[in-house]
């Protein structure tokens, strides 16, 4: 029996007007206080609209909320954080050049204009969380030079100090899961948005299932299989493929590729990283061949991202490269040209996309120097006929949803990787760099996705994946270099006997 004293979500309807996308058709929800629910289903099946419903970011076009048996109206975020309701988006907001402290205190309830701000006391604040929580970072770090995880821990303390009793997160990371496990056992109501089928599972209490915005069921976790969950997302054929299909490359791949081709990456000794903090790494050599997926898995703070920047050349101010060398395709790191080597960062909007810009902007910022795309070969001025063809090729290709005008931000986090990936992908690139190339897709995506590269592999094109995602390198990679505390332990090659277990052993 569902305790109507929770949360209550009665006939919910949702369209956007921009593109008439049905986001929520009738949904009716019931979350029980004090419990870990879980939501489920596709890009686009409604997940964020009824969640930012919820916290008061997006209004519905229809429909009524009850908290605690009241009805509510919540017209404004802020409405729902006086009620206790907050919500970590998969897309962050922040103004880069503040700091984590300034963040906090923006976001203050009781914050007034001249009132004089007690520094100490909110240091002595924010320190006491981060003890709590065990949060690492000072409250004096500026928000730009934070990496995502960094960022959702800063979006989740200022939530934390807010006394938030009800914290929905939409696809979070591995590290705010932890504490969120932490929060739940203090009492906290914890809503997760997750394609993560495991996740689902082994962390909630209960889960939802929505698809094409419309709601599909709720059921406890402890009733249900991976197999029945994976049904009613995505129906049973469908199900047959997620269930089967990162095993099935490796089965194949796995009496083939016992040595790598042509080697196309190459790292001898490299060192370097952020030199103000422990995201370095030392002495780190290997080789990406022909045909192949090197994953390197790793702590994120521990050294991945710094690997990552240094690989993909990212210049930014606190990495640095201070020994060893980097030869992609025989050239240094950010010599080679788009259509070589294909990039998806780690930080999809500050690296790898430019927020103010429409969606064909963002397409074609790696393809300027395209002469296909040009009027003609002697001018260098773009044919809008042909931009616009390209775009919409590739936002039907890869089920986008969203128009060559929308802006950036005005994409779901999902559909805004699939951009990215899209971009990086439509020149079958002789090298792909990727870090976390999964995090908010959906299965099928996901599953289409690395059904691409396979493609592209087999053509002869070298993929290094930087991850944190154990399992994901399991049923991705050729071979997965573990990194801990910034070296580089070994390399192994990916087998049945391989585990998460054994990988996590030689990580931490």
């Amino acid at each position: 029996m569902k305790n109507h004293e929770g949360i209550q979500l009665q006939h919910i309807h949702k369209t956007y007007a921009s593109n008439q996308v049905h986001a929520c058709d009738d949904i009716s929800l019931s979350l029980e206080l004090g419990l870990k629910h879980i939501i489920v289903g596709e890009n686009g099946a409604g997940k964020s609209t009824i969640m930012k419903i919820l916290s008061g970011d997006i209004r519905p076009d229809s429909g009524k909320i009850f908290y605690r048996g009241a009805p509510v109206s919540l017209t404004h975020p802020e409405d729902a954080l006086n009620l206790g309701i907050g919500m970590i988006h998969q897309v962050l907001h922040f103004f880069p050049e503040l700091t984590v402290r300034e963040h906090l205190i923006l976001g203050m309830k009781d914050l007034k204009p001249l009132k004089k701000i007690d520094s100490e006391s909110i240091d002595a604040h924010i320190a006491q969380i981060c003890k709590t929580y065990n949060i690492s970072f000072s409250p004096d770090e500026k928000v730009e030079h934070l990496d995502a995880v960094s960022r959702q821990l800063t979006a989740l303390l200022a939530l934390i100090s807010r006394n938030v009793e009800v914290f929905i997160l939409d696809e979070p990371p591995q590290e705010v899961l932890m504490i969120a496990q932490r929060l739940n056992e203090e009492g906290k109501t914890i809503i997760v948005i997750t394609h993560n089928i495991n996740d689902a599972i082994s962390f909630g209490d209960e889960v939802t299932v929505l698809r094409g915005g419309t709601l599909q069921g709720s059921y406890e976790t402890s009733t249900i299989t991976r197999e029945f969950l994976a049904n009613r997302i995505m129906g049973d054929h469908d199900s047959q493929m997620l269930l089967s299909g990162g095993k099935k490359r490796l089965s194949h791949q796995s009496d083939s590729r016992d040595l790598i081709g042509n080697p196309l990456v190459i790292l001898e000794h490299v060192s370097g990283g952020d030199l103000d903090s422990q995201d370095q790494v030392e002495d780190i050599s290997l080789e990406v061949g022909q045909g192949e997926t090197l994953a390197v898995v790793g702590i994120r703070d521990n050294g991945l991202k710094a690997l990552e920047s240094l690989v993909a050349g990212y210049k930014q101010s606190t990495y640095r490269q201070t020994s060893g060398r980097i030869r992609i395709l025989g050239k240094r790191a950010r010599e080679s040209s788009y259509d070589e080597v294909g990039y998806i960062p780690s930080e999809r909007l500050s690296t790898g996309g430019a927020v103010s810009m429409s969606v064909i902007e963002n397409l074609i910022m790696p393809w300027r120097r395209d002469r296909a795309l040009f009027r003609s070969s002697r001018i260098p001025i773009y044919s809008s006929k042909r931009l616009n063809k390209v775009a919409k090729d590739v936002i039907r290709d890869f089920s986008i949803k969203g128009s060559t005008q929308d802006s950036l931000l005005s994409l779901s986090g999902g559909n805004i990787q699939k951009l990215i990936t899209a971009r990086a992908l439509h020149h079958e690139p002789q090298v792909l760099i990727c870090a976390d190339i999964s995090w908010g897709l959906d299965i099928k995506t996901r599953e289409a996705l690395f059904n691409a590269i396979e493609v592209l592999k087999s053509r002869g094109m070298a993929v290094l994946f930087f991850t944190s995602e154990v399992n994901t390198a399991i049923d991705e990679a050729d071979r997965i270099a573990i990194l801990r505390r910034g070296r580089l332990v070994s390399i192994i090659k990916n087998t049945e006997k391989v585990t998460a277990q054994s990988i996590g052993e030689m990580m931490l």
